[in-house]
């Protein structure tokens, strides 16, 4: 019974995707989180509908522009 429960949850290919953000020390590996972004017009549009996603490997960097993360995170059931 568990392995008819986990073989379809584990098969099935997740979004993995690096965000650069402003360097922001609030985040957390192991965070849950929705993305929400604006376009070029400052139109709100939202990332990807229903979809959270879990931080799980942080970069951080300085560059001329001032601090800058970037967080890698992975889609969670």
């Amino acid at each position: 019974d568990l392995m008819s429960w986990i073989i379809p949850r584990v098969s099935v290919p997740r979004l993995s995707l690096g965000v650069s953000v402003f360097g922001t020390s609030t985040l957390q590996l192991g965070d849950i989180v929705t993305l929400n972004f604006n376009d070029e017009n400052g139109s709100s549009q939202l990332g990807i509908p229903g979809t959270r996603f879990v931080v799980y490997h942080m970069e951080y960097a300085y560059s001329y522009g001032g601090p800058v993360s970037t967080v890698y995170l992975s889609e969670v059931i």
